[in-house]
C-alpha cells in the first residue's frame, strides 16, 4: 500500500463518519489504544525481567538458589494479600466476568479491575525476575 492509497483510505473513512458517531466512538478508540499500550508495556516489562534474571545468573550462578524461592513466594504473597482474583492465568476470570456481567455488575470490576491489573503486572514481573516461568498471554487477557 502506497502513501497515496493510505491517504485515500483515511479520507474515505473520515468522510463516512459524521460528528455524532465519531464522538460516540472516541471512548472506545481511546480504550483500545490504552489496552494496546498496556499490553506492549506488560510484554516489555516481562522481557526485561527475564533479561535481568539471565544477567544475574551470568554473574552469580548460585544466586538463583536464593532469589528464585524469594521471588516466587513474594509474587504469590502479593497476589494473595492484595488481589486474590489475580491468581492464575486470568483467562477463566475474564470469561466468568463477561458471562456474569449482566447478572452481577460488581463482579466485572472485582475480576477485571485496576487493582487486578496492578497486582497481575507486579507479581508476574517479580516471578520472572526470580526465574519463574510465567506466560504473558493469560495475564494480558485479564488485563
Amino acid at each position: 500500500m502506497t502513501r497515496h492509497d493510505a491517504e485515500r483510505v483515511w479520507r474515505n473513512f473520515l468522510a463516512r463518519l459524521d460528528n455524532q458517531s465519531l464522538v460516540l466512538k472516541i471512548p472506545f478508540l481511546l480504550s483500545a489504544i490504552l489496552v494496546g499500550l498496556m499490553s506492549v508495556g506488560f510484554a516489555a516489562a516481562s522481557e526485561r525481567a527475564t533479561e535481568l534474571f539471565l544477567d544475574i545468573v551470568k554473574h552469580w550462578p548460585y544466586f538463583p538458589l536464593f532469589l528464585t524461592p524469594l521471588a516466587l513466594v513474594g509474587s504469590r504473597w502479593i497476589v494473595l494479600r492484595f488481589a486474590p482474583a489475580a491468581a492464575g492465568s486470568g483467562i477463566p476470570q475474564a470469561i466468568a466476568a463477561l458471562d456474569l456481567a449482566d447478572e452481577k455488575p460488581g463482579l466485572l470490576y472485582r475480576l477485571l479491575g485496576l487493582r487486578i491489573l496492578v497486582v497481575k503486572i507486579l507479581s508476574n514481573f517479580l516471578a520472572l525476575l526470580g526465574g519463574g516461568v510465567a506466560g504473558r498471554e493469560g495475564p494480558m487477557v485479564q488485563i
